[in-house]
């Protein structure tokens, strides 16, 4: 059968078999409720109900509807519904509980006047006014009704009460934060507890401006920071401040006052500037670069609606002199600066500046002290006072000299003055030789052009100089020293020149050099105004020369140059001429390499001779007799410590077979003339007997005038009848030998004397007899109106015709 368990909490004490008090649960609460038991679907909570109290009395509770299901009646009756929907009906009959709270009073008590952003102690206290009464608990909430203002405490104004009998209290602060109308009020409300009713009390708080702080920094304006104590002439600031409150922002101006003393005293510079809308303060102006002395800073804030006025403390702060920038430069007489060392006799004077800070001109005096050593050490040998400028220049020293060689110095010291504290300088010379410049160049004698590197066997070469100095033009010698090796050691030739103007002459040249290293060296001699100095060595090469090289193929029979016309059996050799420079004979070998070619390719024969003393080349050794061919020669010349080696081109040559000549016996004629202008023929036979073919000249001649010639080539063994033809005409009448001439052999032979006459003269017939004696290997028979025999056998005719 279904029921349930009924449960309740009041004022904060719980009973019944479930219910827990939590949550809104307390003083002057009531919470019932009911857990069903034995419903289908087994629903458990069926409903709540909570009410408070507001009174002293008996309350009866009627139940109402459920809270998850508004559509219940009121009433005693409920119509409730498990979790599976189901319409359950249960009967509750309400409780009747009792509950008593007593009655109470508060009253609240603050400290008056305050100001703002200062703290009142408020103190509320509440009192049980029933006829039985107990001590309050729990605790009071502070407001603020009018005005602003913070409470501190437990949090947020609340304050735990505290206290016996029938009162209790607790204390909080507040503490304004504008003064606002003047008036503050403040509400202190108690909530009663499980068996005290609420109260609640109002006070008033009177609110007066609070204190202001005002703070404030010098700035460096070159550093950003404040003043180290080290700041000297020309240093700038400006000044800094902050103004607080504990309320509020502070709102309102602040008055920047510079004063041109450390204590704040007597009459400053005041600047007023307004705080922005989050109260900070601009800076001050700036002062400007400052003199040396003592300087101060105070603030004023005015104060506002919320806060009291209020002055900073003085804030004192110095500049110091600067340390100006002394410079000298001691000068020759004529105003440029003084060389170091100055020439012996110059004449000098010391000039200074004194520098100081821009816009603070320095003024005062300054003292130029001369010494005779170099470390400004007393006694000064002269001194003098000149004084600045208006526009801070310094006037220069008087003169000093003409000084001799040593060493020197002046000295100058700035006196200072209100702005820059004083300072000295030393300046030592020297008076001595300059140290000279000398520069040299070799030169190729035959261009006259700097040395290039690619000088021979030869050539000859010469040194110049350039003395240089930052004083008067150097005077002296220059000694040239040539060596004969690339070092500039051991003992060379010297060559001293005199200086004119300045200017060095050259050396003289060398003689025609050889192939190899050498040196230069010029050394100055110094003068007066310079000392001496050597010359850097100066190292300088020929490479060897090329050779001509010339050969030339002789003829060992003649003993001449090869003509070409040699023959079988012919025997020759090489010769080869090696010329080189002048003054220098070339040396080594030649080496002649003989070929069985006419290009020089294959295996030579090779054969070295040794050029004479006086440079000449022996002839090659004579080649063994020749056959018929092509042959060639080439030389190689070995070079020597002057010379490059060097080949000659190839030499080709040839040996022809030998002319078989023909061998002509006594020829005779007989009449023996014919009239100008007819023309005579005349014929031949010629037999090459030759074991190879040969081109031969048949020519016909009429005392030393070739009147007749014809080339015939004759095969081995071959014979062919030659033809010739003598037209007389434009010859002049006179008589001559006629002669038939092999001109290869040298074959001459005298055909007997013919005689022209003049035109008109008629011959019937001519007969020349030739006789051929021997075995001739050019058989010639010649035929004419009369016929030839030979040995009784008729060979020939020659025919005159018109």
């Amino acid at each position: 059968m279904p029921g349930g368990t009924d449960a309740q909490c009041i004022n904060g004490v719980s009973s019944g078999a479930f219910v827990v008090c939590a949550g809104n649960d307390g003083p002057g609460v009531a919470h019932d409720a009911f857990a069903s038991s034995g419903f289908t679907g087994g629903a458990l909570l069926l409903f709540t109900i909570t009410y408070k109290v507001m009174a002293s009395g008996t309350t009866n509770v009627v139940l109402g509807p459920d809270l998850a299901h508004p559509e219940s009646t009121t009433g005693t009756t409920n119509h409730l519904f498990d979790t599976s929907g189901l319409d359950i009906t249960a009967d509750e009959t309400g409780g009747s509980y009792n509950v008593v709270l007593h009655s109470t009073s508060s009253s609240v008590n603050c400290t008056s006047p305050v100001g703002v952003g200062s703290s009142s102690a408020c103190t509320a206290t509440v009192r049980d006014t029933s006829s039985s009464p107990t001590t309050p608990g729990s605790s009071v909430i502070f407001t603020v009704k009018s005005g602003s203002g913070t409470f501190s405490g437990s949090s947020s104004g609340t304050c735990v009460l505290s206290g016996s009998g029938s009162s209790a209290s607790c204390q909080v602060t507040y503490t304004p934060t504008s003064v606002g109308s003047g008036t503050h009020t403040l509400n202190a409300t108690y909530n009663g507890d499980s068996s005290h009713q609420p109260s609640s009390a109002t006070t008033t708080v009177t609110v007066t401006k609070g204190s202001s702080s005002t703070t404030s920094r010098v700035i460096n304006e070159a550093t950003g920071s404040p003043p180290s104590g080290s700041e000297v002439t020309g240093a700038s600031f400006h000044d800094t401040a902050a103004v607080s409150g504990l309320g509020a922002t502070p709102s309102g101006t602040v008055s920047y006052t510079f004063y041109t003393n450390g204590g704040c005293t007597g009459t400053g510079t005041s600047q007023t500037v307004t705080l922005n809308s989050a109260g900070v303060v601009p800076n001050s102006v700036s002062t400007g670069g400052l003199s040396p002395g003592s300087y101060s800073y105070n603030v004023t804030y005015s104060g506002d609606a919320n806060y009291l006025a209020s002055t900073s403390v003085c804030e004192p702060f110095s500049v110091t002199k600067a340390v100006p920038t002394v410079a000298s430069v001691v000068v020759l007489k004529s105003g440029i600066p003084l060389p170091s060392p100055a020439l012996v006799n110059s004449i000098v004077n010391d000039t200074s500046s004194v520098t100081g800070i821009t816009g603070f001109v320095p003024s005062g005096s300054l003292v130029y002290g001369f010494f005779n050593n170099g470390g400004c050490t007393a006694p000064a040998a002269f001194t003098q006072t000149v004084s600045l400028t208006p526009t801070g220049g310094v006037p220069n020293s008087d003169e000093q000299g003409p000084l001799a060689q040593g060493t020197y110095s002046f000295d100058a010291t700035y006196s200072g003055d209100s702005n820059y504290v004083s300072k000295s300088v030393c300046e030592p010379f020297t008076i001595g030789q300059l140290t000279p410049t000398i520069s040299t160049i070799v030169l190729d004698a035959s261009t006259n052009a700097a040395w290039s590197g690619s000088e021979v066997t030869g050539t000859s070469a010469n040194d110049t100089a350039t003395v240089s100095g930052s004083g008067p033009t150097p005077s002296g010698t220059v000694t040239y020293s040539f060596y004969a090796n690339g070092g500039c050691t051991g003992s060379g030739a010297p060559e001293a020149v005199t200086m004119a103007n300045g200017a060095v002459p050259h050396s003289s040249s060398t003689s025609a050099l050889g192939a190899g290293s050498y040196s230069y060296k010029a050394h100055y001699s110094g003068d007066t105004n310079y000392l001496a100095v050597d010359s850097v060595c100066e190292t300088f090469g020929l490479s060897k020369a090329s050779p001509t090289l010339v050969t030339d193929v002789s003829d060992a029979t003649t003993n001449g140059h090869w003509s070409g016309s040699e023959t079988t059996g012919a025997v020759a050799f090489d010769t080869a001429t090696v010329t080189g420079v002048t003054g220098f004979t070339p040396s080594g070998t030649v080496r002649y390499t003989f070929y069985g070619a006419a290009d020089c390719t294959g295996t030579g024969s090779p054969e070295t001779v040794t050029l004479t003393g006086s440079g000449t080349v022996p002839n090659s050794a004579n080649t063994s007799a020749l056959t018929t061919g092509s042959y060639s020669y080439n030389a190689t010349y070995s070079g020597d410590a002057n010379y490059l080696a060097s080949t000659s081109g190839c030499e080709a040559f040839t040996v022809r077979e030998a002319v078989i000549a023909p061998v002509l016996g006594p020829v005779s004629f007989s009449p023996s003339s014919v009239a100008v202008g007819q023309k005579v023929g005349i014929s031949l036979d010629v037999t090459n007997s030759a074991s190879t073919s040969q081109t031969i000249t048949v020519r016909a001649r009429w005392g030393a005038i070739t009147v007749a010639e014809q080339n015939v080539t004759l095969n081995a063994g071959e014979k062919k009848p030659v033809s010739l033809t003598w037209d007389t005409s434009g010859y002049s009448p006179g008589t001559a030998n006629v002669t038939i001439i092999i001109p290869q052999s040298g074959t001459v032979e005298n055909a007997g004397p013919l005689t022209l006459t003049s035109p008109g003269f008629s011959l019937s017939s001519i007969m020349l007899l030739l006789v051929v004696a021997g075995s001739a290997a050019v058989i010639v028979v010649v035929s004419a109106v009369v016929w030839l025999t030979k040995r009784g056998r008729r060979v020939g005719k020659v025919t005159p015709t018109a």
